[in-house]
């Protein structure tokens, strides 16, 4: 049996991030439409998951950019995230993909009982 539990780690202070430890792929979310909430990736995010498997998301991809999908895709291959995906709730686009992803990753590593984890491809 697979469970997917979907949490946010950031609280209602913004000042500390809630540690969910027991994680097995981080999701590590930005809008591509605000700078600072992509610097948070390396700034806050990175340092706090560094142990286990994440997916770095641009998020709000039907906005006027301030983070280029160039960048983004070379910032996720240095940091060594899975994969990086982009997604706009507004026009559900790449939602349905990325837990694809994410679900298919966790029921490998569960299977093998494992908690390496592939790195993921996007089309």
């Amino acid at each position: 049996m697979l469970s997917l539990t979907v949490l946010d780690g950031w609280t209602e202070n913004h000042h500390q991030m809630v540690a969910y430890s027991v994680c097995d792929i981080y999701l590590l979310c930005f809008s591509v439409n605000n700078e600072h909430s992509f610097e948070n990736i390396d700034n806050i995010w990175i340092k706090n998951v560094a142990a286990g498997a994440f997916i770095i998301i641009g998020c709000k991809n039907d906005l006027p950019r301030q983070v280029s999908k160039e960048r983004a895709v070379e910032y996720a291959e240095k940091a060594g995230a899975m994969c990086y995906f982009e997604t706009s709730a507004l026009d559900e686009y790449g939602t349905r993909e990325l837990f694809e992803v994410v679900v298919t990753a966790l029921y490998t590593a569960s299977k093998h009982k494992k908690k390496k984890h592939k790195k993921c491809s996007v089309q």
